[in-house]
Order: C-alpha cells, then sequence, then structure tokens
C-alpha cells in the first residue's frame, strides 16, 4: 500500500486544501491499482475530502490545523499498519477506522 500513495502523503509545512487533493486524487487512483486495499484507500480519501471541505468554508486557526494534521497523520498511519495484516486483522482496522472520531 505505501508506495502508491506515501509520496503523496503531506507534510505539515503544506498541509491544505491542494496537498490533501493530490493525495485524495492518489488514494482513488490506487483502488483501481491495489483492490485488495481499496477499503483503506476508500476511507483516507473521504477523510481527505472531508478536511478539503472544511477548509474551504472558514478560515482555520493555527491549532485546529494542527490538531487536523495530528489527526490525518493517525488515521495514515493506521491504515499502512493494517493493510499487509491478515485479511481478519485488516477487517477489525478498517473497522475501526470507519468508527473512529475521525469521522
Amino acid at each position: 500500500m505505501a508506495p502508491l500513495i506515501l509520496d503523496r502523503i503531506p507534510e505539515q509545512n503544506n498541509f491544505g486544501t491542494n496537498s490533501l487533493a493530490a493525495f485524495r486524487d492518489a488514494c482513488v487512483a490506487s483502488i483501481e491499482k491495489d483492490p485488495d486495499r481499496a477499503v483503506f484507500y476508500r476511507i483516507l480519501a473521504d477523510y481527505a475530502d472531508r478536511l478539503i471541505d472544511a477548509y474551504h468554508q472558514v478560515p482555520l486557526e493555527v491549532p485546529v490545523v494542527d490538531r487536523d494534521f495530528e489527526c490525518f497523520q493517525e488515521l495514515v498511519g493506521f491504515a499502512l499498519s493494517a493493510a499487509d495484516k491478515a485479511p481478519e486483522l485488516q477487517m477489525k482496522a478498517v473497522n475501526a477506522m470507519a468508527s473512529n472520531k475521525f469521522f
């Protein structure tokens, strides 16, 4: 999973709508390239979309962006670590991601 999106994961110094859109697009493109992990890409793409929408609606203060970046990094790290586990563990990870504080 990592090579397909690793170079598109935004860093804190460029965490904004453009970098999130590039990341989302990489996730969506990866769904076809890596269908066995499509659910991880979809969850990450959907989360990036939520952040993009939030950032377009109102100007955000630095603490809000910092908090969002930490949550984003946590979700991406969780997906990357779970994607290569056994299918039953992947399902547990997907359920945990979908029911997490991020959504």
